[in-house]
């Protein structure tokens, strides 16, 4: 992985991460060095896929607050045994300083980040929400058109 990121130059990335480590202290995710290796080229991150099977995994990416300038599309997905769990200290703000984040994908019942809303103009959001859910979360969408 090392050797294609530095091949890649300064070109945007787009990448998938799977966190599928289950209820383990949020330590040993971010110490992963395949973790860690992606965080340093968060700079780079244009679009990205997050799997999340820990309910923990989300404050991993506190980190990047404001270290994704490129970032224009973000899906997170999350499995319905999650569904009752909520992320420990709340919402994670590291995608909330993505300026150009345009387009929200998110499959799970939680909601696991703040985000910069009034910037998407595109947002996807899964089979667990209620029209009243969806209501508020199109509220603070101004700029969505699809």
């Amino acid at each position: 992985m090392t050797e294609w990121l530095s091949r890649s130059s300064s070109r945007a990335l787009s990448l998938k991460l799977t966190i599928s480590m289950l209820f383990v202290e949020m330590e040993e995710i971010t110490s992963h060095p395949v973790f860690q290796l992606a965080l340093c080229h968060c700079c780079r991150w244009k679009d990205v896929h997050i799997y999340l099977y820990s309910p923990t995994a989300a404050q991993c990416f506190a980190g990047i607050s404001g270290k994704v300038p490129l970032l224009q599309s973000l899906k997170v997905d999350i499995p319905e045994r999650f569904s009752d769990v909520t992320a420990p200290g709340g919402d994670a703000d590291g995608f909330f300083e993505a300026p150009m984040l345009r387009d929200y994908s998110f499959d799970g019942r939680i909601h696991v980040f703040d985000l910069p809303w009034n910037f998407l103009t595109k947002i996807v959001l899964g089979k667990f929400y209620t029209d009243d859910d969806n209501l508020d979360f199109l509220s603070q969408c101004w700029d969505v058109v699809d």
